[in-house]
């Protein structure tokens, strides 16, 4: 039995425990992080249908649920680590009997020693294949001349620093747009020319060998159209800067300039080293 077919087969009894046994645990289930902790899912258990956006509705199964006067979808993506878990749920709200968890439990075990194998197989094979690969690449950059090593190592740092920056922003505007506007907020609340943006590296990189870079859309959104997107939400923002709009823009808009470098692979020279450290700092000075 896979773990799909094993949450399946208990949805029902499991909704119907929400419905008559213990209703407040239906809005548990809806919880993102509750679901994250019960089950190790990255989704929550279940969703209203007209509170999935179109990015998230291939998570969820197809079955529609009515709970409570809620119209319902499960969700779909459960992974091994999850069936261990589901069942001490399932036991601890007296869902199942401890004779069914046991049944449960011995087709878990087995299946496990089954997966490790073929894991196990499957990872010597890998492991192999890195190696070779490793090997190849060593051989290539063992012909790279010694001075563009050197600028690759100096560079390392500043990318170091940037990367950090960036994600730093990009966590920055989802805490703060989802707590405002709720977890449809990229679809709401964000241009739709940088919507159209996303939505075209995505499509791009799903038609290509590539592995998909992310399941957030604010990854793939450029420095620049981070600022956007702060400055077209500037009265959620605001109270997080010390400094005004124009600030604001201007910091952005030099961090974007000294950000070419790194993105293009050109060395910098003493002098935008400095202004580049100077314009970080700029921004931490800038923040609350």
């Amino acid at each position: 039995m896979l773990i799909g077919k094993l949450v399946k087969d208990h949805i029902v009894k499991l909704f119907e425990h929400c419905e008559y046994q213990d209703r407040d645990e239906l809005f548990n289930l809806m919880n993102k992080e509750y679901s994250k902790e019960k089950f190790n899912i990255n989704f929550p258990f279940c969703k209203e249908i007209n509170l999935i956006n179109n990015e998230d509705y291939k998570r969820f199964w197809k079955e529609k649920y009515q709970v409570r006067n809620k119209k319902l979808r499960v969700c779909s993506q459960w992974v091994v680590n999850s069936k261990d878990l589901f069942l001490d749920y399932l036991l601890l709200k007296n869902i199942i009997t401890s004779n069914e968890f046991a049944h449960f439990q011995e087709i878990v075990q087995k299946k496990s020693k089954t997966r490790k194998i073929i894991s196990h197989s499957k990872n010597s094979i890998k492991e192999k294949e890195i190696a070779l690969r490793k090997n190849s690449v060593e051989k290539f950059y063992s012909q790279i001349s010694s001075k563009l090593k050197d600028e690759a190592q100096m560079m390392s740092e500043h990318y170091e620093h940037f990367y950090s920056l960036e994600k730093s922003i990009r966590n920055l505007i989802v805490e703060n747009m989802m707590k405002e506007f709720g977890e449809n907020w990229w679809n709401n609340n964000v241009d739709p020319e940088i919507q159209n943006n996303v939505n075209y590296k995505i499509k791009y990189e799903l038609g290509s060998i590539l592995t998909k870079q992310s399941d957030h859309n604010i990854d793939y959104t450029t420095f620049g159209e981070l600022r956007k997107i702060i400055l077209s939400n500037w009265k959620i923002f605001s109270v997080l800067f010390n400094k005004d709009k124009s600030t604001f823009n201007r910091i952005m808009t030099d961090l974007n300039k000294l950000r070419n470098p790194i993105a293009h692979c050109t060395p910098f020279i003493d002098k935008e080293i400095t202004r580049l450290n100077l314009t970080i700092d700029d921004w931490f000075e800038l923040l609350k």
